[in-house]
């Protein structure tokens, strides 16, 4: 019993790409909203290693200018994905960025996401890291 406990406190410390997945083909499984033309993961920074992410569905995309991602359709914010990890924000960033660029070759509904103007990762009070635009 004890082992279960230990086991399911490790899952939900470790971010790997098995469980990012599943998450993101869970949230692309629900209607998206008429008007939606890019995603956007948001990274939140929770403190001493704590992250959560969230995706958006975006009315609008724009390259060179990130408040894009501000133009929110939906959200799965009552859904986020939580986990623990490096205290170091780039890190995160990279890791998560990494998962979203492999999402796009092998993830169940990246379908979904490829077929928008654009998709891209990043922290709600900073630069975007871009993973895919239709340009």
């Amino acid at each position: 019993m004890l082992y279960l406990l230990y086991d399911a406190v490790q899952r939900h410390l470790d971010l790997k790409y098995g469980r990012f997945a599943h998450w993101l083909d869970r949230e692309l499984r629900q209607t998206i909203p008429d008007g939606v033309v890019a995603y956007c993961i948001n990274i939140y920074d929770g403190g001493n290693g704590r992250w959560s992410i969230e995706l958006v569905g975006c009315a609008s995309f724009d390259e060179q200018n990130s408040d894009w991602a501000c133009d929110e359709l939906f959200s799965t914010r009552h859904n986020s994905l939580c986990w623990r990890g490096d205290k170091h924000w780039r890190n995160a960033l990279e890791q998560v960025a990494g998962f979203l660029h492999r999402y796009h070759r092998e993830g169940r509904r990246a379908a979904i996401l490829n077929a928008a103007e654009g998709v891209a990762v990043g922290f709600v009070d900073g630069n975007l890291i871009i993973t895919k635009n239709r340009a």
